[in-house]
This record gives structure tokens, C-alpha cells and sequence, in this order.
């Protein structure tokens, strides 16, 4: 085998270890038993993980949700069955564990969305 057949070879047997390894063709979430480091959230401006999903529930809280959701990062909101759906540009569901940090780790966006559950739960 030459040198460029080989290279070839282990381009491709290190494109297929990621997809088996599920680092290519899926969605990037958060375990679930894992807790995130909360402490750099601190600003005062933070919301638990229970008060962002119970927001996300809100009927009322749907058009400026989806309105921040769209712009932050080009996921789509919609209500079915009774509940929030949020799913991202290629129509997958959003894990909403993984949102939140995301959210809580930018201080801005932790700051909005803190200000949109104050408006809908005053």
C-alpha cells in the first residue's frame, strides 16, 4: 500500500471510531446525573433547572421565548399536546437540560430569561 492509500485508511478508521464513539451525527447533551458546576452562575440573575422548565411550560411565556430562542440560537418553539417543543434548525428536539447551562453560563441570557419568568410569574 502507498502512502497516500495509507493515510486514506486512517483518515477513515478515525471518521468511523467519532460516529461510533457518537461524536458525529448526534446531538451533544448533558448526562442527566451530572450536575453542572453552578458557582460561576452566580450573578443574581440565576434560575434553577425546575423554574427554567417550568417557564419553558408557560402558554404565556411561548412568543418571547421562541422570539430569544430563534435569534440566540435558531431553535423554533412550538406548543403540542399541552407542552413546549423546542427543536433546533434540522427539527430535532432541544434537550432542555443542556439549554439551560447554555442560558445560565451567558450572563445576558441568564439576565433575560430570569426577567421573563419575573414578568409571567408576578
Amino acid at each position: 500500500m502507498n502512502r497516500n492509500g495509507l493515510i486514506l485508511l486512517v483518515a477513515i478508521a478515525a471518521f468511523v471510531m467519532r460516529i461510533l464513539n457518537g461524536q458525529i451525527g448526534k446531538e451533544k447533551t448533558m448526562d442527566p446525573t451530572v450536575e453542572p458546576d453552578e458557582s460561576q452562575w452566580k450573578t443574581g440573575y440565576q434560575i434553577s433547572f425546575n423554574d427554567f422548565r417550568r417557564l419553558v411550560a408557560e402558554p404565556e411565556a411561548l412568543p418571547p421565548l421562541e422570539k430569544k430562542m430563534r435569534e440566540w440560537f435558531g431553535y423554533s418553539a412550538s406548543r403540542q399536546g399541552g407542552e413546549t417543543i423546542l427543536r433546533d434548525q434540522q427539527g430535532l428536539v432541544v434537550d432542555l437540560k443542556s439549554l439551560h447551562v447554555q442560558i445560565q453560563m451567558d450572563p445576558e441570557r441568564q439576565r433575560s430569561i430570569y426577567g421573563q419568568g419575573m414578568d409571567i410569574w408576578r
